[in-house]
């Protein structure tokens, strides 16, 4: 089952990064890409994230997040934040690829793991999500993490990680709650 799945992953990787300026550019992608560019720049990190559509403003992980994968990419255009979001969906994907079915106790269901992180990869809802300057598009990264650590809670470390996880989940974007 290898090949179909590696295949998937790769389909996968092809819809996120083909034609990276094909994307839409609204006013909150624009404000966010505004704050990390200066925070880039030495403008400093925002104290609060972008403003709701009744005014009240997000938490500021929402932007902190895009500063870092920013920063990780050398990114300085809109394009190049998109084109980071993107690869950061795809690390997340091949993290629960690598770790996710084997943290399950039956191949059988190590496989059914598998195949449900294929249909993620390829799922055109997600793959737009995943090229767009939005908040929520940042969750699938923490979202592997929560699930490795969440299947061995058990263990302190995991359980842990879990706890923590949780909460950062939830002050990139409101979703993670």
């Amino acid at each position: 089952m290898r090949g179909p799945i590696l295949a998937a992953v790769v389909a996968g990787a092809g819809l996120r990064l083909a034609l990276p300026t094909v994307f839409t550019y609204l006013d909150d992608e624009r404000w966010t890409f505004e704050h990390v560019a200066s925070a880039l720049r030495g403008g400093g990190l925002e104290t609060l994230g972008m403003p709701s559509s009744t005014g009240v403003r997000n938490a500021p992980l929402s932007v902190w997040a895009f500063v870092a994968v920013g920063w990780l990419g050398h990114v300085s255009t809109p394009v190049g934040l998109t084109r980071g979001v993107a690869v950061l969906g795809l690390v997340a994907l091949i993290a629960g690829l690598a770790f996710l079915p084997r943290l399950v106790p039956t191949d059988a269901e190590g496989e059914a793991w598998a195949w449900g992180l294929v249909l993620t990869s390829t799922n055109p809802a997600i793959v737009f999500l995943e090229r767009k300057i939005w908040a929520q598009s940042l969750l699938p990264a923490i979202d592997v993490a929560l699930l490795c650590a969440w299947m061995r809670r058990e263990r302190s470390a995991a359980s842990f990680a879990w706890g923590l996880l949780g909460p950062i989940a939830g002050q990139i974007h409101m979703a993670g709650f």
